[in-house]
């Protein structure tokens, strides 16, 4: 789900370029916003030779999240690879706000839905710091039958077992793949809860042969 601003068509380059300035402490400002993404779009026309000889082709670029300068980039890109062509006009400039749900590890223990509970399908370590990715693996690897399997002393003996050098906690999810790096017996799948039940991968390991494979 996302909105939109379009601007009218048949824009010079000086205006793009125009825009794009205007529009870069905006874009500083919804950098902060981490619960948005913003990028934009725009669609132009190339042309090359004169008069009956003129050729016209259509181009279409879009931006990276958050960087506006980077369209500019692309444009200059597309208008050197030696082909002759140059920039006539842009046709269309649409600024692209998209609903973001950004996940990192969690810093505070989190109820498991009941339904889910239900299921009898998965450990919730009950813990109050920020190694819940860690006691999570950790319950994946070492299950207790003896005790609760949701009390975090039957994992803190284990803690040494795992190489975690250099991450920082609560353990952001693009730095999953680090640790299964670090680890290399160990595979890691995230999932997370959608808006309308059901699970989401957030992260797929691409070790699925590892001898110890966790989902999270």
């Amino acid at each position: 789900m996302y909105s939109s601003f379009t601007a009218r068509p048949h824009l010079s380059l000086s205006v793009l370029m125009l825009i794009i300035q205007h529009a870069r402490p905006i874009y500083r400002r919804l950098c902060a916003c981490r619960s948005i993404r913003v990028h934009v779009r725009t669609d132009a026309v190339f042309t090359r030779g004169e008069d009956e000889n003129e050729q016209r082709v259509p181009a279409y670029f879009t931006s990276a999240f958050f960087d506006v300068d980077d369209l500019d980039s692309k444009v200059e890109h597309w208008n050197s690879r030696g082909s002759g062509y140059v920039l006539d006009c842009i046709t269309r400039f649409t600024t692209v706000v998209t609903k973001y749900r950004p996940l990192t590890g969690g810093s505070s223990f989190l109820p498991t839905p009941q339904w889910l509970a239900n299921k009898y399908c998965l450990t919730n370590v009950k813990s109050d710091d920020n190694l819940c990715f860690i006691w999570s693996v950790l319950a994946g690897l070492y299950p207790n039958s003896s005790n609760p399997p949701n009390q975090l002393c039957n994992y803190r003996k284990y803690k040494n077992t795992l190489n975690t050098d250099g991450l920082a906690f609560p353990l952001d999810v693009r730095d999953v793949p680090k640790f299964e790096k670090m680890n290399e017996s160990i595979s890691i799948n995230v999932l997370c809860i959608g808006d309308e039940g059901g699970f989401i991968p957030l992260h797929v390991s691409k070790h699925p042969d590892r001898s110890h494979r966790v989902n999270e």
